[in-house]
């Protein structure tokens, strides 16, 4: 696996492209507003092949005190897209 491409969307919404071609697996995410988001992630590999998409993820941001910095792990994508 060369890179990643994540997406998220807010309250199941259109999807939104917020990280592509990235080869790093983690970021910081900053929630515009209390919601819920969901993220998904696929992944290409070093022959130009890109894996499905994974399921989604789904975090609820609440923007009221206490305040807690909440964390979305995506699955691990193992071997190539085409296994």
């Amino acid at each position: 696996i060369t890179s990643y491409d994540v997406q998220y969307r807010i309250n199941g919404g259109p999807w939104i492209m917020w990280q592509s071609g990235i080869a790093s697996t983690t970021a910081n995410f900053t929630a515009p507003n209390q919601a819920s988001y969901e993220f998904q992630a696929r992944a290409h590999d070093n022959q130009g092949q890109v894996g499905p998409w994974s399921l989604s993820r789904t975090m609820v941001v609440d923007t009221t005190a206490p305040f807690i910095t909440p964390k979305v792990y995506m699955p691990f994508i193992i071997g190539s897209p085409s296994d």
